[in-house]
């Protein structure tokens, strides 16, 4: 083959190739001036209109810290369609409103200008694709965005490189596969990977001011002399009660142990509870704040507690552990979880009681980073609520009514004189047998203030039963009085006949309930109440007053039940939240709501520098200096 024919053929191999360079280049990108002109404040992402669109998140970055490449994920989920963070472990996401900001950057980020469009150049503006094997020490690798829909289409796929110079607000940018670097308006702040951005920040929802008792147990988990068995070393519980109307710090309790023997203790003289380090405790429980989660193994019960299968489980039973929890036997059928470091308990004034339990430190690639696991439970302490007493005037049975007309203990004769001659005797009696006429038959216009007659404007005598009644307080409006009035009307109904028994030949007394019949041509006087005596309708004041009593007790308990329900309601919601994780908290945290004895405890002002006193001396002398080796009960 001839020199010319060879220059032919390769001349022919180098138009070929440029024309699949040209035809293969990435879509969009021209190297004009003129066609680079038109993409500036066009759209980076044209078809990425609805924000709303957006259901998956996915941020790939190197972590200089750690020297890999980290993932981190935020979805929502197709079965609740709730927003969780599947790179931990589905944990739930609080990222509606992220998710919104995240997705309207991408559906308005416009291009400000075009950078580059040599791959060699992506080093230099920091947009090299993040990849498995990048380290922390590879040079300008920049962090890698995933927008998608719920049918994992792609919406948005951006890697975001450097900032640039003189500019707050502007970076280089750079899509998948293309080697042209864009200048665009993008805010990385809204691409936090961090998990404590995209999670609820109160995870407790407790507010410090409702907060009442609090427990402090300062415990651990010891080896004993058993080969593979735990014991339980304890060093102090103290219990403390929060005085809202002082804003002050009370001591309800406070125990030491030496061995398993259990020591009412005193402060020393020279020491005081230390309100800052309590005050700031209260706080950081209000504030409380996670940076990671993992999930708990299966088998708790609904108030987290273990069951016996669970205690069969050795993967579960592992995993608690591995993570500085143990299952401890608290009675045949029972078992509690106890942490390695201690707990704490927290009462509040709607009767939720949280329980934290502090475990080990998490692993950590991090230099001089320290986290540690935390277990979270609630309960709802039932006794915060009592319930209320039922009034002494309500435990006693209704009066009878007036008309009930109970029969007397001690019957009468067969014919007694009827208590109202004048109504006595039926149109056919025969007056003669039923009722003699009196010896002395009253007049009928008595004279006034004339004993034992009844007139115009004058009293009805009063009898013993009123006398009783007066005595009794009727009508005074306590539950007291109104069992004593109950009690004396019903004795006084069955006692009258026999106090007043007339002799046969003086006239029946009239009684005193009924009205007196007026002479003839005069006008009835109108009905009143015996003087001193009860009113006419003593018993419907009395059903009254228990009407009312009743009314009052009833919804001092409906109020009572409801605060119990809502308690309960409360705390079953916390522990559907707390149930399926352990937390993880920083060692910061930690520290401020794991208190011990020099934490809770000061000393007084005034006092010496170096030592405790000679009070105090002694106090350390009657407790003892030396502590004594864990006597501990074994652990499983």
């Amino acid at each position: 083959m001839s020199e010319g024919i060879k220059t032919v053929i390769y001349s022919a191999v180098a138009v070929v190739v440029a024309c699949v360079a040209f035809l293969t280049r990435p879509a969009g990108v021209e190297f004009t001036e003129e066609t680079i002109e038109r993409q500036v404040d066009k759209p980076l992402f044209p078809d990425f209109l609805d924000p709303k669109a957006a259901a998956r998140l996915e941020i790939v970055q190197v972590k200089s810290d750690v020297g890999s490449v980290s993932k981190f994920e935020v979805a929502r989920d197709k079965t609740t369609d709730l927003w969780t963070i599947p790179s931990h472990s589905g944990y739930p996401a609080d990222a509606e409103n992220q998710m919104r900001d995240v997705s309207l950057m991408f559906v308005d980020l416009r291009i400000r200008g075009i950078a580059s469009t040599v791959a060699d150049d992506h080093q230099m503006y920091g947009v090299v694709e993040p990849v498995e094997g990048s380290s922390g020490a590879a040079e300008g690798v920049g962090m890698l965005v995933k927008v998608e829909n719920r049918d994992g289409e792609s919406l948005a796929n951006l890697i975001v490189g450097k900032s640039v110079k003189a500019s707050t607000e502007e970076r280089f940018v750079r899509k998948p596969g293309q080697d042209v670097v864009y200048v665009v308006a993008i805010d990385p702040a809204k691409l936090s990977t961090k998990f404590e951005d995209w999670i609820e920040k109160d995870l407790l929802k407790l507010n410090a001011w409702d907060i009442e008792n609090v427990g402090l147990y300062d415990y651990s988990i010891v080896e004993t002399n058993q080969p593979g068995v735990l014991g339980l070393d304890q060093r102090l519980q103290v219990d403390l009660k929060w005085d809202s109307a002082k804003s002050a710090w009370n001591l309800d309790k406070f125990l030491t142990y030496r061995g398993r023997e259990t020591i009412p203790t005193e402060p020393a003289p020279d020491e005081s509870l230390n309100s800052t380090k309590l005050n700031e405790f209260k706080t950081a429980l209000d504030d409380l704040e996670i940076v990671d989660v993992l999930r708990k193994p299966k088998g708790m019960t609904a108030d987290l507690r273990a069951d016996q299968e669970f205690l069969n489980n050795a993967e579960a039973k592992n995993s608690l552990v591995e993570k500085g929890f143990f299952v401890v036997p608290t009675g045949p059928d029972s078992l509690e979880i106890k942490s390695a470091n201690g707990e704490i308990h927290v009462a509040m004034k709607d009767g939720v009681k949280y329980v934290l339990r502090f475990g080990d430190t998490v692993p950590s690639a991090t230099a001089g980073k320290v986290d540690r696991f935390l277990f979270v439970t609630a309960a709802f302490d039932e006794s915060r609520f009592p319930v209320p007493e039922m009034p002494a005037g309500l435990s006693e049975p209704a009066a009878p009514p007036a008309n009930a007309n109970p029969a007397p203990a001690n019957p009468a004769p067969a014919n007694p004189a009827p208590a109202n001659p004048a109504n006595a005797n039926p149109a056919n009696a025969n007056p003669a047998n039923a009722n003699p006429a009196p010896a002395n038959p009253a007049p009928a216009n008595p004279a006034p203030g004339e004993p034992g007659k009844a007139g115009d404007g004058q009293a009805a005598p009063k009898t013993e039963g009123d006398s009783e009644n007066k005595q009794a307080g009727i009508g005074a409006g306590s539950s007291d009085g109104l069992c004593e009035q109950e009690a004396t009307s019903a004795s006084g109904a069955a006692e009258a006949p026999k106090a007043q028994d007339p002799p046969a030949s003086a006239p029946a007394a009239p009684n005193a309930a009924a009205p007196v019949e007026p002479a003839a041509g005069q006008r009835a006087a109108p009905a009143q109440p015996a003087a001193g005596g009860p009113p006419a309708n003593a018993d419907e004041t009395k059903a009254a007053e228990r009407e009312r009593l009743l009314k009052e007790y009833q919804r001092t308990l409906d109020e009572r039940n409801e605060k119990v329900e809502s308690g309960k309601q409360k705390v079953r919601e916390l522990n559907g939240r707390f149930a399926d994780w352990y937390y993880v908290i920083s060692e910061d945290l930690y520290r401020k709501i794991h208190l011990g004895r020099g934490d809770i405890f000061e000393r007084k002002p005034g006092t010496a520098e170096e030592g405790f006193g000679i009070d105090s001396f002694r106090q350390l002398e009657k407790q003892g200096l030396k502590k004594e080796p864990p006597k501990t009960d074994a652990l499983p």
